[in-house]
Formats: structure tokens, sequence, C-alpha cells
């Protein structure tokens, strides 16, 4: 016979349907994982990883992927046995378990509802609207609970359908029995990253220190650990180089030889990649220093405005100097 689920509705809720669901596919030692962030708010993941398949019609979920992501994005590809897999079917699923949805799922089934003071009322759920949990109950009546009594729900079974976190599904037909590495890659949203200088006059302002700091900023609805992570500065699908980059670019020159970060250019765009792994944790904005502090020498110059003040010189940064 199949055990009662109890969820608890107020507190810790859905603590644990986790362990009813299939584990994420755990990542191998031979996986890797590669993210690439643009300066426009998006990202392109590539997934690395060995899965194992069988004969005939088979399924592989992946459930560590982007909340953000962009389904028609998604590729998957069999890195040796590209003829012997067949991809018949690529689905992605976002239809997460909730409170709402699942007594949604539970209309016109019997569920047993505990209150605060242990009194256990059972029967079809007929509605949960309205603050009440309205019960047809075994008797043939018709039974309202309060819904702030309720500290228990107890359903038979989990309805199928539903899923933890957001999860890709394949559905292939395979000449091949065994493990094989493939790669997924996709798009993703609410990835991206920006560059912050900061500069440093020494007290006789004479000589100026920089230094730079690279702000990834990861709300995708996914963790990437350890991951190889490249920038791309400049927009897609635009044929002009921002500005910025181009101010960039100029500096390039003064940046130690062992920065943390290695640039490119291609075309339009400059590629920077960072030379160790790291691990950009779902919603956090992690700071990497982009170069080596760099010093240069300075040289203060006054100017004179006479349109803002005929009586005063200022310094370029506008303080008055002298009246």
């Amino acid at each position: 016979m199949m055990p009662k689920i109890k969820s608890v509705f107020k507190g810790s809720l859905f603590c644990l349907f986790g362990i009813l669901f299939a584990s994420p596919l755990a990542r191998g030692q031979g996986s890797e994982l590669t993210v690439t962030v643009y300066n426009d708010g998006r990202g392109l993941v590539k997934d690395v990883r060995e899965l194992s398949f069988k004969r005939g019609s088979d399924t592989v979920k992946i459930t560590d992927v982007a909340a953000a992501l962009d389904p028609t994005s998604v590729r998957f590809e069999p890195l040796t046995k590209k003829n012997d897999i067949d991809l018949l079917e690529q689905n992605f699923e976002f239809d997460l378990i909730g409170s709402d949805k699942l007594l949604n799922k539970y209309l016109d089934k019997t569920i047993d509802l505990v209150t605060k003071d242990q009194k256990v009322f059972s029967g079809k759920l007929l509605s949960y609207a309205g603050g009440s949990y309205v019960l047809d109950v075994p008797n043939g009546g018709i039974r309202m609970v309060n819904s702030g009594e309720v500290v228990n729900v107890s359903m038979p079974e989990l309805p199928s359908g539903f899923y933890t976190r957001p999860t890709l599904v394949w559905l292939f037909n395979s000449r091949y029995s065994g493990k094989e590495k493939c790669q997924v890659s996709y798009l993703t949203g609410n990835l991206g990253w920006h560059a912050e200088y900061v500069a440093l006059v020494n007290p006789t302002d004479d000589r100026l220190s920089l230094s730079g700091w690279v702000s990834i900023d990861n709300r995708s609805g996914a963790t990437y650990p350890q991951a190889k992570l490249k920038l791309v500065a400049g927009q897609l699908h635009r044929a002009r180089v921002p500005s910025a980059v181009r101010e960039f670019t100029l500096q390039k020159g003064a940046f130690d030889a062992a920065a943390p970060f290695e640039e490119k250019s291609f075309f339009e765009y400059h590629l920077y990649t960072l030379a160790f792994p790291t691990t950009l944790a779902n919603n956090q904005i992690k700071q990497v220093s982009l170069f080596e502090p760099a010093e240069t020498p300075v040289k203060k110059n006054f100017i004179y405005d006479p349109d803002r003040d005929a009586t005063k010189a200022y310094s370029r940064d506008r303080k008055p100097c002298f009246a």
C-alpha cells in the first residue's frame, strides 16, 4: 500500500517531497562546465558530462539548469556516438511544485486535514479558496475547515508531472548501451557582467594606481560549480563596438602579463577568459580582479573657466584652487 504523503503548509513547505523525485544527474569527474557571460544580460552555458544510455527508447533528465534558459536555444550533442543515438523529443519542464498547484491536482480526490487541536477531517477536496477547505465527507455531507486552523495536509501520493527544479528532459532512440560524453548548451537570461575601475592618487599627486574588478551578476536560477568563465565585451548582433570597450582596449597595454583574465579580440568583440575555474552561485554577485594594479606617473593641471566663475581657478575635478 502506498504510504501517505504529509506536508505541513506552515513553516518549511515540501521539504519531504525532494526525496521522492529522482536525484539530480550528478556531475562526474570528467564533467566540464563553461559559462560565457555577455554584458547585455545573457549567458551561454556549455555543460559536458558523462551520461548512461540503454538500447531502445530511453529518457535522460538534467535538473541543475537555469530557470531563465531559452528553450529554443537548447542543444544536446553526443560527442562520439552521434550516429548511434537519435534525439526524438526535448522538453523544458518548469511546472514547479507549490502548495496551490499541489492542491489543484487533488480537487475531487480524498485528502486528510489535521487541525491545531489534532482533529482529523477526511474527505474529497471540492475547493480550497476563500480561506477554507471544502470537503465532501464520506457520510455524504459537506464540511468546511478554516485554513487558518489546518497544520497538516495528508495526501495518498504525489501526482505526476511535478518538478522541484527546472528540468531538461530528452527522449532518445539508442542503438548503443553504455556511457557516453554529451554536451548540453543553452542561452540563459539574467546573467551579466560589468567592470569597475578604481584610481588612487598618492599624497604628492604625482603617481596614480589603477585597479579593476569584474562583477558577475547571476540571477539565472542555477549555480555553476567550478566553471570555466569567459566574459564577452560587446553586445550580440551589433556591428559597432561600444566606446567603453575601445577605451578599455587602449589601457590594456599597461596591465600586468600575469593578470587573472586573458584578453583576445575577435571581430567587434573582446573575450576575457579567467585563468582558473570559479563557482557562480545563483543570486550572487561575484567580483574577480580584472588585472593586477598598475601604476603610472600623473601630473596635476589647473584650468581657468570664465563661464563658471571669473575670479577662481579650478583643478580638473572642479575644486577651487584659489580665489
